[in-house]
């Protein structure tokens, strides 16, 4: 977590994603919600950064996201990180975790919401 400590003014989205992942699939709005909230409260560059940790490189329909995909080969990162299950996000502000679950809350498993 040494780019997180190195800019305490910071607020990191942190999620990881797979398009392989059915639930991921079914929360792309919620990610695109994410991406577009982010864009619009910038008050200065790089205020609030996301970080999209995937396990492979996204499909041409991702495009719209590839800016902030960090390749992270078998999710080795993202374990590092504390991360269970994708699509899951960590809010870190001031160095700190203040939000580690799911990207939302509709989905309690595949099939079920």
């Amino acid at each position: 977590m040494q780019f997180i400590n190195e800019a305490a003014n910071k607020n990191y989205f942190l999620v990881t994603y797979s398009p392989e992942c059915p639930i991921c699939v079914g929360n792309i709005s919620e990610l695109q919600r994410l991406v577009r909230w982010i864009d619009s409260v910038k008050e200065e560059p790089y205020t609030n950064q996301l970080i999209v940790l995937a396990e492979q490189t996204l499909p041409l329909q991702y495009q719209w996201l590839q800016a902030f995909v960090v390749r992270d080969s078998a999710f080795a990162m993202a374990k590092k990180l504390g991360f269970n299950v994708y699509p899951e996000l960590k809010i870190i502000k001031n160095g700190k975790i203040c939000y580690s679950g799911k990207l939302n809350n509709r989905t309690k498993k595949i099939g079920e919401k």
